[in-house]
């Protein structure tokens, strides 16, 4: 619930209820609402978006073709499309905007399976920053890499894809029922007899955790040394929008191996644990 009204007070279309919304230095926001489209107005689909993006000649044809817009359809009148072609259009435009963070809402409603593939494609090229708010599960697996999660009355900053999120949240709850479950085991010989003819799969479970654990800094590590060779390409930052792209690239890859470190910790620290339960 509030999600709606929350992009739309990011967005500066509705007063925040407390606080403010402060936007980062040089940031330029194009947003598209979970109904409302950004292109109207008389003309052809062509024609909107060389007025609404400044691109001309085969650039714009090349916009609108990656958004499933090919020979006669960039001639059709702005009101003779279908809501499917209206919603490609705004987002076309939108990606090509200028902006910098794109606030996008439901942004699949209307649209088809190829639709949704160009979308998620043009999303993926995107250099900027995107806020994504979607029942889409393939297109936030596609491309999320952050999952910002309101539980309690706080807000939980995750720096994975969602999918990834829910995994490491069940992880987290078995951890915490193993801990549990190490914690309240009875000493005494029963407890002992019983645990001597346990085959050891909590620690079993628990080392396999640390082990997966080690494999994704390994993987994190890797991928970070491999961004830092990109990112020693001049070319990298030749643009104010290159410049900013490739920061928040390197921070994110940084601060998703701070993250590993910090699940390896508290997986290693119950792992001991689990081992010294079962030795009692």
């Amino acid at each position: 619930a509030g999600k709606t009204t929350l992009m739309a007070t990011l967005a500066g279309e509705r007063k925040p209820a407390a606080g403010h919304v402060k936007l980062g230095h040089n940031g330029k926001i194009g947003y598209l609402s979970q109904h409302a489209d950004s292109a109207s107005g008389d003309g052809t689909v062509l024609e909107a978006a060389a007025r609404e993006t400044g691109l001309v000649g085969q650039k714009v044809r090349d916009l609108l073709g990656a958004f499933q817009f090919s020979g006669e359809d960039v001639n059709k009148q702005l009101t003779d499309i279908s809501g499917g072609e209206q919603r490609r259009l705004s987002l076309a435009i939108l990606v090509a905007s200028g902006a910098n963070l794109l606030l996008l809402d439901e942004p699949t409603n209307h649209l088809d399976i190829e639709s949704r593939e160009a979308l998620e494609d043009a999303l993926l090229g995107f250099p900027g920053a995107l806020i994504l708010i979607s029942h889409d599960r393939a297109l936030l697996e596609a491309v999320g890499s952050r999952t910002l999660v309101c539980e309690n009355g706080e807000l939980a900053n995750h720096l994975t894809g969602w999918a990834e999120y829910q995994k490491r949240r069940d992880e987290k709850e078995e951890i915490e029922q193993e801990r549990a479950a190490a914690a309240s085991r009875p000493a005494g010989k029963s407890a002992n007899a019983k645990r001597r003819g346990s085959p050891g799969k909590e620690v079993a479970r628990a080392r396999r955790r640390v082990e997966n654990l080690e494999k994704k800094i390994e993987r994190a590590e890797s991928d970070l040394a491999k961004l830092e060779d990109e990112l020693a390409d001049p070319a990298a930052w030749s643009t104010p929008g290159k410049t900013e792209a490739a920061t928040r690239r390197h921070d994110e890859a940084k601060a998703k191996i701070t993250s590993l470190y910090a699940e390896w910790e508290e997986a290693d620290q119950l792992a001991r644990e689990v081992a010294e339960a079962a030795t009692i």
